[in-house]
């Protein structure tokens, strides 16, 4: 990690030891993975102040809610986390277990299929890019229109013609055993982390599934969702799914929310902080 912080600041140019830093994190982080990332940006970057915050946590001050669930979805992880006045429920979290990076394989296994190998690292990535530009989430009207051609010219110059490629895909995330994953799909994960909190706050929940991360781009991503919670779920309550445009990028715009609010300032975690208590500096805002 250390060698990508350093790249991240010389590529935007900035001298640590003049800038607070905020980092996010993934739910149920362990509190050494912590420690550790104190430890070395005090000591080795010598910053002013840090903080790290729960990636759901930034995205929900960027929708502009207090309470919700949020739908973490990049192309490492995918996370549910219910979030409750600034707090995560680590009880109640769901993790699936695929991401950005499962689709994208799976995107090189169905190409690779009709002859197109994509084995190289380079190779992958145009799969990743054809996964992004061009998948969508099959609509009952386009269902109806039958197979959707779309053409994709290969950096070799040779062109594909796309069809079922594009729907299956992002499919996947709702039928993860299409792609050879043993995994319930992502509505149903969203349902497992609701249930898991108290009742009093489900109808609250159900009303605020908040999207955040690439893999919620798809095109229809979010109406289908939130069909398949309103199927799978069996209640009266009412669904509804937050899709910003900026979704994708949610967690960045929560972190500059949150670092420029005035009552913010006293709750960074100090070089003084960490002089006095030394790692353990970084849990002094936990309830």
């Amino acid at each position: 990690m250390e060698t990508i912080w350093n790249y991240t600041f010389n590529e935007l140019n900035i001298k640590p030891e003049n800038q607070p830093l905020l980092m996010s994190e993934a739910p149920l982080n362990p509190n050494s993975n912590r420690e550790k990332m104190c430890e070395t940006i005090f000591e080795r970057f010598n910053v002013p102040a840090f903080y790290v915050s729960i990636a759901a946590v930034l995205a929900l001050y960027a929708s502009g809610r207090g309470n919700g669930i949020v739908l973490d979805s990049g192309e490492g992880t995918t996370h549910v986390v219910p979030v409750y006045q600034g707090y995560t429920f680590p009880h109640a979290v769901s993790r699936a277990g695929f991401s950005g990076c499962d689709l994208t394989d799976y995107m090189v296994r169905l190409l690779g299929e009709r002859g197109y190998i994509l084995s190289s690292s380079g190779q992958r990535e145009t799969a990743r890019e054809i996964k992004e530009s061009l998948c969508y989430i099959e609509s009952d009207s386009l269902r109806a229109q039958g197979s959707q051609f779309q053409r994709y010219v290969l950096p070799d110059g040779r062109a594909i013609d796309l069809g079922d490629e594009c729907r299956k895909v992002p499919e996947a995330l709702f039928n993860p055993q299409d792609m050879g994953i043993n995994n319930t799909g992502i509505q149903h994960t969203i349902l497992d982390a609701i249930n898991r909190c108290d009742i009093d706050v489900r109808r609250e929940f159900m009303a605020n599934i908040i999207l955040s991360g690439g893999n919620t781009l798809f095109k229809g991503f979010p109406e289908r969702l939130q069909k398949e919670v309103e199927k799978a779920s069996q209640t009266r309550n009412k669904v509804h799914v937050v899709s910003a445009p900026e979704r994708d990028d949610f967690v960045w715009i929560g972190g500059s929310i949150l670092a420029s609010l005035s009552t913010f300032q006293s709750v960074w975690v100090t070089k003084q902080d960490y002089a006095e208590k030394g790692t353990t500096a970084i849990f002094k805002n936990d309830p």
